[in-house]
């Protein structure tokens, strides 16, 4: 894209403020788009690099803790989860243990398909409404009910 680019601008006179060429190269179109869109041409978007959420386990009390960091991180790699989906399903893969496990694999059990796919309709202001109904504090009962969905014979 950058050649592309470079070739349809190279007949421009132009003149660069940082050096004294007028011409557009490759390298000053590799350049612009990147300042653009954030990564190199052909480039994969890369998650800046915080601390990931801890894996959470439907403590109540870790709770706020953790859909804190998931949200820092969300709100840091916008440009990666701008999307309700892949919001969701982030959190979802830090829901490893405990209840919070039983959670998401009974929302994802939820979301799926007859065909098998995923397909989440919930918006995520809908998708934190729940987890606070279910893992804020004083709602043991929710909790409990979700776990106990999960539970097989066997386990």
């Amino acid at each position: 894209m950058a050649e592309e680019l470079a070739h349809q601008t190279s007949g421009l006179n132009i003149q660069d403020p940082f050096t004294s060429q007028t011409r557009v190269t490759p390298k000053m179109a590799a350049k612009f788009y990147k300042s653009l869109f954030g990564r190199d041409v052909g480039g994969r978007l890369k998650e800046i690099g915080l601390n990931k959420p801890f894996s959470y386990n439907g403590a109540h009390q870790d709770f706020s803790a953790w859909l804190s960091s998931v949200k820092l991180y969300l709100t840091t790699n916008d440009h990666i989860y701008y999307e309700d989906q892949s919001k969701i399903t982030f959190t979802l893969s830090y829901m490893g243990n405990g209840s919070a496990h039983a959670f998401a694999e009974a929302y994802v059990n939820e979301n799926t398909t007859a065909l098998g796919d995923l397909k989440i309709f919930d918006g995520w202001d809908k998708f934190v409404t729940k987890l606070k109904e279910t893992f804020q504090v004083g709602d043991t009962k929710a909790t409990m009910l979700i776990y106990l969905s999960a539970i097989h014979q066997g386990d």
